[in-house]
């Protein structure tokens, strides 16, 4: 396998645009008209993780009470 490139994008109207400077910095890399295979990653909600962990603590918190 050849060398990994990884940046984030947005999808929009226009097409997938870098979110950050150093991601359009590896974008740049990217020569045009040549073929890239993609694999696509759905960033973790990071709000609802927080709440996750909340309720996992709280639980946790609660079974150390009823022993």
């Amino acid at each position: 396998m050849g060398r990994v490139l990884k940046f984030f994008c947005q999808n929009t109207e226009a097409g997938l645009i870098p979110l950050y400077p150093s991601d359009l910095d590896e974008k740049k890399k990217l020569k045009k008209n040549k073929v890239y295979s993609c694999e696509i990653k759905f960033e973790r909600n990071y709000e609802f993780l927080k709440k996750f962990m909340a309720l996992i603590r709280v639980g946790c918190e609660n079974s150390k009470a009823v022993e």
